[in-house]
């Protein structure tokens, strides 16, 4: 069994991974001994920021508090904004605000690495800049008008990901149980990295589910909300590693004892000696959802498993991009045509049937037409045809006998007929 010597157990609460925590309380402290910055526009990030953690930027939401990470981003644009304009932010003019953007725009403006900015970066910036207006000069209900006509929309561009044949690759490339269970619980689950490296072995995280004959994780420290998922996919390669985890006697150890870091880079290598691409974690969750897409099919299980509120678009992502939102519109147009073919083929049996009728009745009067066009050639047929009228003479002629013989009886007895 591997060592436990160097296996960190953490205290009971949310891991932070990233040391988000850490980082913005050292970058809040550099931000109030920053001699170079604007004092101005200084107390003002920090007022902003102070209001951030007290939920008292967003208004009629359940979620009102913004978290360390986004807290963290806010200072960071805005203090590259207050070096930018190079004036108070009470101060600026619609034309500095629109240089500002064209020169963003133009990739004019580089980052911290001396190259332009992401489209994604891009849009983090604007919408930053817009909510830092509408808190300062809008109340944070309206976006003034410095602001207002800034575009925040993002482009979609289609997430690359990987196929459950090369996740199978990517294990099979490992004999290390550890990791073989990452790969397979990173693309069964979806999870967010920060989400799986929250898993403790405590049985109110994993456990078995004899119903469904798999494991449950339950992801309970989520950025959006905690659930709790089935693993279905994962379960040979989990009961190894489970039977073989260094501190699988201790509820509180991590299901994954590792860091972000070490993480990433067992993807990173696997992908690489295994499929000769570029993978991230964050990838894996990519593909889980693209997997899922076309097999759950449902938005709202999506949405469920992946922690998306429903008002988030990132289902339709997936489900636009296997064209699964439009299987139903096909599904309806094939059925409405095959309920059209099923009613032309009803009335062509119908049709049949009766043609069919048809065809054995003149096949039967045919073959008695023919037979008795046979007899006449044979000479029976008119032997039959005067033994027929012979029959049907006598036939009248005892019929008037009878009748006269009626009449006589009557004429016999007179009386009788008067009484």
């Amino acid at each position: 069994m591997p060592s436990t010597d160097n296996l960190k157990i953490y205290q009971e609460g949310k891991i932070d991974i990233h040391r988000r925590s850490e980082i913005f309380r050292s970058q809040l402290d550099r931000l109030s001994k920053d001699g170079d910055m604007i004092p101005q526009n200084r107390k003002l990030i920090q007022d902003f920021i102070r209001d951030c953690m007290l939920g008292k930027t967003i208004k009629g939401k359940s979620k009102k508090k913004i978290g360390p990470a986004r807290c963290l981003k806010y200072i960071g644009i805005l203090k590259n904004l207050s070096m930018w304009f190079g004036k108070p932010f009470d101060d600026l003019l619609q034309k500095d605000m629109e240089d500002l953007i064209q020169r963003l725009e133009a990739d004019q403006i580089l980052s911290v690495k001396n190259s332009p900015y992401s489209e994604a970066s891009k849009v983090d910036i604007k919408k930053t800049i817009k909510k830092f207006w509408k808190w300062k000069d809008g109340d944070n209900k309206v976006y003034p008008d410095l602001v207002d006509w800034l575009d925040t929309c993002e482009s979609v561009k289609d997430v690359p990901a990987l196929t459950r044949n090369e996740i199978d690759i990517m294990i099979d490339s490992t004999s290390n149980n550890r990791d073989r269970a990452l790969v397979m619980v990173l693309f069964d689950s979806g999870a967010r990295v920060e989400e799986l490296l929250n898993v403790r072995l405590k049985k109110e995280h994993l456990f078995w589910n004899d119903k469904i004959g798999c494991y449950m994780i339950r992801l309970e420290f989520s950025k959006t909300k905690p659930r709790t998922i089935s693993l279905p996919l994962s379960t040979k390669h989990l009961s190894k590693w489970l039977n073989s985890h260094p501190a699988r006697n201790n509820p509180q150890s991590q299901l994954f004892p590792m860091s972000y870091p070490a993480l990433k880079m067992t993807i990173k290598r696997l992908a690489h000696r295994s499929l000769g691409k570029r993978a991230t974690p964050h990838m894996l969750r990519h593909s889980s959802a693209t997997y899922y897409a076309n097999r759950l099919k449902n938005p709202y299980k999506l949405c469920y498993r992946y922690g998306w509120t429903m008002a988030s678009n990132m289902v339709n992502r997936y489900l636009d991009r296997e064209g699964i939102l439009e299987e139903e519109t096909a599904e309806a147009v094939k059925q409405d045509e095959i309920s059209k073919v099923e009613k032309y083929n009803s009335n062509l049996r119908e049709e049949l049937n009766h043609l069919k009728e048809d065809y054995e009745f003149l096949t039967q009067h045919y073959t008695e037409l023919k037979q008795e066009l046979d007899e006449f050639k044979s000479g029976q047929g008119i032997l039959r045809l005067l033994l027929s009228l012979s029959q049907t003479q006598q036939k009248v002629i005892d019929e008037g006998i009878s009748e006269a013989n009626k009449f006589d009886l009557i004429l016999s007895n007179p009386k009788q007929t008067q009484n």
